[in-house]
């Protein structure tokens, strides 16, 4: 069933990206989950929403976590919600804005940390390395008298 705020605008959006994400064909997909050609389509289309088994098939049959169905879901949402309705003062490009990147940005935090402690330990080995070779260098030869 439908979480609230899941219409099928929100989950024709869902069905659209599993199905470029998996790179099938509406006759594809369909096959994989068991359901008519002609119900992708109108998922697809916003005619009708798919059930939430047929939605859990859909991710399966192309590799989709459910946790990112579920984050689709909200994400969808959120944006359709920022485009249809007023929001004080802002824009409603400045609402787009903030719904998508607000989200977008926690997601890669994480990952942005995680990048700024590996340079960090990279650039400290590097340091490390060029005064080892600093040291090798001054150090004498033993062809030298």
């Amino acid at each position: 069933m439908a979480k609230k705020g899941d219409g099928p605008d929100v989950l024709r959006l869902v069905v659209v990206f599993l199905r470029f994400f998996g790179n099938r064909t509406q006759a594809e997909l369909a096959d994989a989950c068991g359901v008519y050609q002609a119900d992708v389509s109108r998922y697809e289309s916003g005619l009708q929403a798919p059930s939430e088994r047929t939605l859990r098939r859909m991710a399966a049959a192309v590799g989709v976590p459910w946790t990112v169905v579920a984050h689709l879901r909200r994400f969808y949402g959120a944006v359709l919600d920022a485009v249809r309705h007023e929001s004080g003062a802002q824009s409603g490009e400045e609402r787009l804005e903030r719904t998508i990147l607000e989200p977008a940005l926690l997601a890669v935090a994480a990952y942005r940390v995680e990048d700024d402690a590996a340079t960090e330990e990279l650039a400290r080995r590097v340091t490390a390395e060029i005064a080892e070779i600093e040291a090798l260098r001054r150090w004498p030869s033993r062809s030298e008298p």
